[in-house]
């Protein structure tokens, strides 16, 4: 799965989002996409004006459902910074990974992580972003079952995972897909079915990798 970056001008979007949306207020569109598979709109006019997606392989038309038979309901609202937010609530113990490339520990619970590929060959974990953005977080629970949600936006975002789990993305609003089931690794089934499997590379891929980087001399 990629994404790529871009830029519109906010003030008039924004002004918008703001007539449309409370702070903190509940999705109110729901659809089933699949097996534990659920996308969410913060509205049906967000519904409507929504972008075709880049993040999955094909379109995918979804079958409403009632929004009290769905789980790790999204809220959505507006950032401080006016960007569009969406936030789900997790259980204590949850441990979060994902969030595209960047510096730090596995387990991504604590982190900042900005959506906005950035070349900084000395980087540390200071840095919020590095060579792939990837809108995604993984979210195993306390008792081995597990979550993923994809913020289905291209543009620049904010992963925050201080509390819960927090996109804050500029530009319009977008869907947010929800991947319920029993392991991680049933999650991570579910998202190859939506974005596509990678086919296994030729064998001369699969020995020794060298880069250059570092050489001190010729």
């Amino acid at each position: 799965m990629s994404f790529f970056n871009r830029r519109l001008g906010r003030a008039s979007i924004f002004l918008c989002l703001g007539a449309l949306l409370a702070p903190t207020a509940r999705a109110q569109i729901a659809e089933r996409i699949g097996n534990g598979i659920y996308r969410f709109y913060a509205s049906r006019e967000a519904q409507k004006s929504a972008s075709a997606s880049l993040a999955l392989e094909r379109p995918i038309v979804g079958t409403p459902i009632d929004l009290s038979s769905t789980p790790d309901q999204p809220s959505f609202g507006i950032a401080a910074d006016s960007r569009f937010s969406v936030r789900i609530s997790i259980p204590p113990d949850t441990d979060l990974y994902g969030t595209g490339e960047a510096a730090g520990p596995l387990r991504r619970n604590g982190k900042v992580t900005e959506c906005w590929n950035s070349d900084i060959p000395g980087y540390s974990e200071k840095n919020p972003s590095l060579y792939q953005s990837h809108p995604w977080v993984l979210a195993v629970r306390k008792d081995g079952t597990a979550f993923g949600v994809l913020a289905d936006t291209t543009y620049r975002c904010r992963i925050d995972l201080t509390k819960d789990i927090e996109f804050d993305a500029e530009g319009p609003q977008f869907a947010v897909i929800v991947i319920d089931r029993k392991t991680p690794q049933e999650v991570l089934e579910g998202l190859a079915d939506l974005t596509g499997h990678m086919k296994l590379p030729p064998l001369w891929a699969l020995g020794y990798h060298q880069c250059r980087w570092s050489y001190m001399s010729a």
